[in-house]
Order: structure tokens, then sequence, then C-alpha cells
């Protein structure tokens, strides 16, 4: 898990990522020694979401890492329908 944020500190930047963090109610989480509450910051952070909760059995966590979508990612994803609904406010 440390490697993923390492990563992500690494694309976006330290100091980004904090503020990013700070943004989506993540900087607990990222601290914390229990997986599910730092799985849920990360995908805060990467998604942009602060709306994501925690990961609570094995194999969701596991499809999480593994990068599968669950039910709230693709195209009916919260930020796809929030970018859709801003797209329906500009007309």
């Amino acid at each position: 898990m440390s490697a993923l944020f390492d990563m992500l500190a690494g694309v976006v930047g330290p100091e980004k990522l904090v503020l990013r963090a700070g943004k989506v109610n993540a900087l607990k989480m990222m601290r914390s020694a229990n997986l599910p509450d730092r799985l849920c910051a990360l995908q805060r952070l990467v998604f942009e979401d602060p709306t994501r909760d925690r990961v609570h059995s094995r194999a969701e966590q596991r499809k999480a890492i593994a990068g599968r979508r669950g039910s709230d990612g693709g195209p009916n994803g919260p930020k796809e329908r929030r970018r859709r609904d801003r797209a329906e406010d500009r007309r």
C-alpha cells in the first residue's frame, strides 16, 4: 500500500498530495495502520471523491487493489455523474 501512495506522490507531488488529501478528507486515513482505511484514502485521492466508503471484505479489498471497478465505477460512477450534471447545468 505504501508503494501506491509513493507512486501517487511521485505523479502529483507530495505537497499537492497533502492538499488533495485534505480536500477529500483522507489525511487521517493515509496514516492509519488499518488496511481498509488506507485503501479508502487511496481511492478518495485517485478518484477525487470524498464520499468513498471503506471496503470491508477481503474480496472487495483485493478487487479494489487490482483496479477492477465496483458498482460505483465506470460511466455511471459518481465522478461521471457530477461531470454530466455540470454539463447539463451549463445548457
